[in-house]
């Protein structure tokens, strides 16, 4: 006799939205309109935010297309708050790698009088900013001197989504908050 076990895990994938609230979404649980849970049906996606009693929420599956990913660094957070909510099947979708090219910029920084590139900087996360609520510009940056293009984006995608540990190539910064971002350096010291 054979005892077939299934595991089953819930996926979750992490998106940020406009105002920088962080949402967990369910894509595989969905609901009808009495509240009962389905899977794999055509029913409105569940999904979870950060209050101060945490919720759940529905949402059709357009909504998240308008969101950003959220980093590991901004969801964090949400993730532990779901797992002490009972959430312990959880499997994390990361964004694909195209997707992080999408809102990824790669600058080469020169020497003075010399053509070849010396350092290249990762910008992550774009925003043109709307007048009197936050100011333009990127939430995360990196550099590294003497790493290839490369090698550069691919260790700040595991950081971003990955590991969310510092890589070793140990220039980066990051906004707190919106109001914090910043413009793309002309030269790079900070």
């Amino acid at each position: 006799m054979f005892n077939l076990i299934f595991e089953t895990m819930t996926k979750v994938q992490f998106y940020r939205e406009a105002n920088g609230q962080v949402l967990a979404y369910f894509p595989d649980q969905k609901h009808d309109d009495k509240g009962m849970v389905f899977y794999n049906h055509n029913f409105y996606s569940i999904s979870y935010i950060r209050t101060l009693l945490g919720q759940h929420s529905e949402y059709g599956k357009e909504y998240p297309e308008m969101c950003k990913p959220a980093t590991r660094l901004e969801f964090e957070p949400l993730l532990e708050e779901l797992e002490s909510e009972g959430y312990q099947d959880l499997k994390v979708i990361i964004p694909t790698k195209k997707a992080y090219m999408e809102l990824l910029r790669c600058d080469p920084y020169r020497s003075i009088g010399n053509g070849a590139p010396t350092i290249w900087c990762c910008y992550y996360d774009w925003d043109p900013g709307v007048y009197g609520e936050r100011s333009a510009g990127y939430k995360f940056a990196c550099y590294a001197p003497g790493v290839t293009k490369s090698l550069l984006v691919k260790q700040f995608y595991e950081y971003l989504f990955v590991t969310g540990v510092r890589p070793d190539y140990g220039h980066l910064r990051v906004a707190e908050t919106d109001e914090q971002r910043f413009k793309v350096a002309i030269s790079l010291n900070w």
